[in-house]
Order: C-alpha cells, then sequence, then structure tokens
C-alpha cells in the first residue's frame, strides 16, 4: 500500500502493476468473502459498484466497438479500489504509515517542481517525474490544506508546516500555474475557515483570502494564465471564432456540444466509450473529441441522467460517511471530497489514471477507520464470518 501511493504520484506503470498486485492479495487472502458486508457499511462502496455495473451494462447499447466500449470501462476501474484498498487499512498503525507516505511523496513532488523552476534539474527530468500541471496543481493543494491543519491542531513541528505551507502557496501560484489546483486551494481554505471557526470568524477569514486572490489576480506578472482564462471564456460567449484553439475555448467548445449530444439521448446516454462516435456523428466537421473534461458531463452522455444520479449519489453517500468519523479524519475526507466535486467540473477526474486513482485512494484512506470498525462488529456477530478481515 504505501509504495502504491508512492507510485500513483510518480509512475502510471507502476500504480498498473502495483493496483494488480494488490488485487491479486485480496483475492488470495479471501477478502471477496466480505464484499457484501464491507459494501453494507459504507453506501458509497455500493454506489461505487452499482455504477461500474451499469457501466458494463451500457456497453450492450454504446455506439463504440466492443473493444473501444471495453477499454473505457477499464478506465473506470479504479472504482473497484474501496473495495480491495480497505480491509488492508483496518489498524490505525497501517493507516498512519501510508499516510506518511503520502505526505513524503507529496513533498518530494514539491521539491522536485522547485529544483525544475530553478534549473537543478533537467527539463526533461522534472517533466518525467513530475505529473501534468493541472494534476500536481491539486496534489499540492491537498498538501496545503493538510499544512494549515497540522498548523491550527499540532503543537509540534509548526515551523516545518509553516515552511511547506508557504513553498506550497508559492508553487500553486508562481511555479506550478495550474488553475484547477489554485481554485481547489481557495475552496479547502474556506473550508477549513468553516471547519474550525465560528461562522463570523470564518466568513472574515473568508473575505480577507478573496481580497489577497483579487490583489493577486490584479497586481501579479504571475496572474496571466487566470487571465487568458477569464478573457477566453469572454470571447467564447462572444462568439469568437478564434477562441475555439485556445485552452479554455477549447473546453467550453466541448461543454456546448456535449450538452448537444446529451440532449439526444438524455436518459439512458450513448453506452460507455460511445461518446466519440455520437459527437462525429453530429458534429463530422469539428476536430474530434475524446472526453469533454467534465466528468458530470462526461458520465451523463455515456450513461445518461440515470447515470450521473449514480455518480451523484456515490459522491453524496461520501460526504455523509465523513460525518460519522473522528474530527481529524472527518475533515481531510471533506476535504478530498471537495477537491474531487471541484476538479471534475473541468476535468474528467475519476476516468483519468492519476487523478482517478490518487482521489479513489484518498477516499478509501480516510474513510477506512469507520468501515472497518463496523464490518468488524457485524462480522463477529455471525460465527460463520471471520472478525479479523
Amino acid at each position: 500500500m504505501p509504495f502504491f501511493i508512492i507510485a500513483i504520484h510518480f509512475s502510471t506503470a507502476a500504480t498498473l502493476v502495483l493496483s494488480i498486485f494488490i488485487a491479486l492479495l485480496w483475492l488470495a487472502s479471501g477478502q471477496i468473502k466480505y464484499t457484501i458486508l464491507i459494501a453494507r457499511q459504507a453506501p458509497m462502496i455500493l454506489f461505487a459498484l452499482l455504477l461500474l455495473a451499469y457501466m458494463l451494462f451500457s456497453i450492450s447499447y454504446s455506439l463504440a466497438p466492443y473493444p473501444e466500449a471495453f477499454a473505457t470501462l477499464s478506465k473506470y476501474r479504479k472504482l473497484l479500489l474501496l473495495l480491495v484498498l480497505i480491509p488492508f487499512l483496518n489498524t490505525d498503525h497501517q493507516r498512519k504509515r501510508c499516510e506518511n507516505f503520502l505526505l513524503a511523496a507529496l513533498i518530494t513532488s514539491l521539491i522536485i517542481a522547485f529544483a525544475g523552476f530553478f534549473d537543478l534539474l533537467p527539463s526533461d527530468l522534472s517533466e518525467l517525474l513530475l505529473k501534468n500541471h493541472i494534476t500536481h496543481s491539486l496534489f499540492m493543494a491537498f498538501l496545503g490544506f493538510f499544512c494549515i491543519h497540522q498548523l491550527y491542531g499540532n503543537k509540534s513541528y509548526r515551523l516545518l508546516w509553516a515552511s511547506v505551507l508557504i513553498l506550497v502557496v508559492v508553487n500553486l501560484f508562481i511555479v506550478a500555474d495550474g488553475r484547477t489546483g489554485q481554485l481547489a486551494f481557495l475552496l479547502l481554505s474556506a473550508l477549513f475557515f468553516l471547519q474550525v471557526f465560528s461562522f463570523r470568524t470564518a466568513l472574515i477569514f473568508g473575505v480577507t483570502t478573496i481580497a489577497a486572490f483579487t490583489l493577486f489576480l490584479l497586481f501579479s506578472p504571475y496572474a496571466e494564465r487566470l487571465h487568458e482564462g477569464i478573457d477566453q471564456s469572454i470571447s467564447f460567449y462572444h462568439n469568437d471564432p478564434s477562441v475555439g484553439d485556445t485552452s479554455m475555448g477549447l473546453r467550453l467548445t466541448w461543454w456546448n456540444s456535449t450538452l448537444t449530444i446529451i440532449q439526444q439521448s438524455p436518459w439512458l446516454g450513448d453506452g460507455i466509450g460511445g461518446l466519440p462516435y455520437k459527437f462525429h456523428e453530429i458534429f463530422p466537421n469539428l476536430s474530434q473529441m475524446v472526453n469533454p473534461h467534465n466528468e458530470y458531463l462526461l458520465i451523463t452522455a455515456q450513461l445518461g441522467l440515470l447515470g450521473l444520479f449514480m455518480f451523484l449519489a456515490f459522491l453524496a453517500s461520501i460526504l455523509r460517511h465523513a460525518t460519522h468519523l473522528a474530527q481529524t479524519q472527518r475533515w481531510l475526507l471533506q476535504g478530498i471530497w471537495l477537491s474531487f466535486v471541484a476538479s471534475c467540473f473541468f476535468n474528467s477526474s475519476l476516468l483519468d489514471h492519476t487523478e482517478g486513482h490518487w482521489f479513489i485512494t484518498l477516499i478509501a484512506l480516510y474513510s477506512a477507520p469507520l468501515i472497518t470498525s463496523k464490518a468488524c462488529l457485524a462480522s463477529s456477530s455471525s460465527p460463520k464470518m471471520n472478525p479479523n478481515i
């Protein structure tokens, strides 16, 4: 598990190999016998399995050929990780060790990003080690959120956490320049204020944060990409034809086209993997679109409103699960949830390999204490089940 967490941050191939190895260990240890038991303790696992099952069913009517439909389905196999990983996180020692490896990976990514920025590493090496700027910025947003909580609730190592937090902020807004991560960090800061302060104090801190970000937006030369995004969005809504080749313009074009596709088959969609084929059918003169870089639109286009409902129920069940956790795990799981929800508006964060594995693994990590304790209690009440799951 710790090496799997490290691999997610640096190597797609290693992540794939280790995920298969963990799944084989899960099968060999007989955990599959307790699938229903564990799923009953956490509705989010049940909704994840239902969503995956519906994706499998949608192959029967998908516009994509069977090989491509199954290939797209395989990208969502990470939904199974909630069921597979949690049995390996059934003690505080195991969870703490995984969290330490998570922090080590995040801080290492932070150091590599600065080394590349100051040309202390060859550019090709830093690009090889780091994920793309969107994914990296999401990593940094959560690291910043973790640091803020450590500064607030942990009296030891405050200088260390303050230093890491400063480096994270610099990395987010100057070095990495990932707009999704910047938004996630602002949302996580607001969440932190609401978690630990009264509403009045949280409002004061929230307004102060917005004022600081406004000053950054108005006067910092490093806010250029934010200005580009705003200008491109305005140009798109004014039907400027030149905006179609820009980052934000292309994304908005895809969103608009996907909404048109959804209107054609609103209830069941066009099946898993069918979006590119439906896009080519309706917009034959436009450049091909694989996904709209919006997980909500992508799922709706493939699975219809029924699939979107399952996905939203999955997200809601995670948030509901967090309310029953101890304070620290609750706060961190709420932060992961908020980052996931926000990133899905601008990226296919469940479909994407790194982001999907990262979010699902962290959800499993911080959800595990309640699920494993409830499962053990349930299994101990039945003489047919082994409580040491």
